[in-house]
């Protein structure tokens, strides 16, 4: 499997559903080419024949110079008609060349996904116009592959994940390899004269260290120049809460997506507490949409420490599903799971296998059962675990993968543990109670971030 073999099965499926009277077109041009490369093959052949057979000089052979003279013509005449049959050729030349820009996106994008966005997607159902077309399936290939590699993220990964797509959406239109290489690197290559942050007097010496060594690096050479121009400006910088919203601007005016890197090289810089918001300003206006915050078989990961089955048992309880549960570690536990399986299998029911990561030689047969059953169509089938390489990996490829750790901050997980709070609970009781449960909550958070 090749990227151009992968843009070329894309681009079949793209036609077959987008123009279809396009792709009647270029199958009739394929298959004349077809016959035209057939026909000279035979040709090949037919003088490779009048050689074998012939006999003395073969100058001399007026049947092999015959031959010879016939190839030669249509051959040239074949090769004529290819040309002018070029199944890259058979659009419109700026169509081409949008299309070539959205098929070298789909070969780095999973087929499966590309094939959900291009059949399944709810909004196309009411836009007709090609291009506008285009737009929206480049668009949302991407917020697919965010949404459905994310889940097997941990929180810090998922920045990350949306930079490098952002990356391969920009490529081609945006000359950010640069500045993107001197980012990742954190600035520690060298290439051009040091300049020194310690003569700027209102930078703590953390931050004038951070200012040298990113001055190494000939792009970061306008900051410095900038910085001691416009002090008055970098110093609101330097002191607002929300810094990535108002970065100074040293560097000649480019595009909104260069610009927006650059601001995020300045953060890393002088105010490395708010990268994560730069970073998601980034991302937004590359694929001009908060892709962060867009919200059978489950494999659900867990951090050490963290156990995220109360989660399903949530689901299986608000959907009122049938289910059964199981613990697994102990060789009676194996004998039960199997159990359970097959008759929610039969009956269409769940079954939430808890701790599975202790049981990986378990997970070797399941595999193989997996294979030949044949399960009713509500059955489901949840496995939590720790990260574990000793999991099989067909197994996790059937899987939908998600990870589940604790929320990033005191708040966020403060606040989870007040939602899982019903109110009734709440409102019955003394008034004690509201603020023990508070308490309780806030103690929960401050330990989870601890841990972190």
């Amino acid at each position: 499997m090749t990227r151009s073999s992968l843009q070329s099965q894309s681009l079949d499926q793209v036609l077959k559903v987008e123009r279809p009277d396009t792709e009647r077109k270029r199958t009739d041009l394929m298959k004349i080419q077809g016959e035209f490369r057939l026909r000279l093959r035979t040709l090949e052949k037919l003088l490779l024949q009048a050689l074998n057979e012939s006999t003395g000089n073969i100058l001399d052979d007026d049947k092999v110079i015959d031959t010879l003279e016939t190839l030669k013509r249509e051959a040239a005449e074949i090769t004529h008609k290819v040309e002018e049959t070029d199944v890259r050729g058979f659009l419109h030349p700026r169509a081409d060349e949008h299309h070539q820009s959205f098929l070298s996106v789909l070969s780095s994008i999973f087929l499966d996904i590309f094939d959900y966005v291009l059949h399944h997607n709810p909004n196309l159902k009411s836009i007709s116009d090609y291009n506008k077309r285009r737009d929206v399936l480049l668009n949302d290939l991407f917020l697919v592959v965010y949404k459905r590699t994310s889940r097997a993220l941990l929180y810090r990964d998922r920045v990350m994940l949306a930079v490098l797509l952002a990356q391969v959406k920009l490529q081609g239109s945006e000359e950010i390899a640069d500045e993107l290489e001197f980012l990742l690197e954190s600035g520690d290559s060298v290439s051009g004269t040091a300049s020194s942050g310690s003569a700027v007097s209102f930078l703590s010496s953390e931050q004038g260290q951070h200012l040298d060594s990113f001055a190494k690096n000939s792009i970061f050479s306008p900051v410095i120049k900038h910085l001691n121009e416009h002090e008055d400006e970098w110093r609101n910088f330097l002191e607002s809460n929300t810094p990535e919203l108002s970065v100074p601007a040293p560097w000649e005016p480019s595009t909104a997506a260069l610009e927006a890197l650059r601001a995020m090289l300045i953060i890393k810089c002088l105010r490395p507490d708010r990268l994560l918001q730069a970073t998601a300003q980034f991302v937004q206006i590359a694929f001009n949409t908060d892709i962060c915050n867009t919200s059978g078989l489950s494999f659900s990961y867990r951090v050490t420490g963290y156990d995220a089955s109360y989660r399903v048992e949530n689901i299986i309880k608000s959907t009122g599903a049938r289910s059964s549960s199981v613990a697994m570690g102990l060789q009676e536990g194996f004998s039960v799971a199997d159990q359970a399986i097959a008759a929610a299998a039969r009956q269409g029911t769940w079954v939430l296998l808890k701790n599975v990561h202790l049981a990986p030689e378990w997970l070797g047969q399941l595999e193989k059962k997996l294979q030949t059953l044949n399960p009713h169509r509500n059955f489901c089938l949840f496995l939590t675990m720790e990260a574990n390489p000793s999991i099989p990996v067909n197994i996790l490829r059937q899987s939908r993968l998600l990870m589940n750790e604790p929320l990033p901050g005191i708040k966020a997980n403060l606040l989870d543990s007040l939602r899982s709070i019903t109110p009734s609970r709440l409102s019955q009781g003394p008034v004690e109670k509201v603020r023990l449960y508070f308490l309780l909550a806030w103690f929960h958070a401050v330990a989870m971030e601890q841990s972190v």
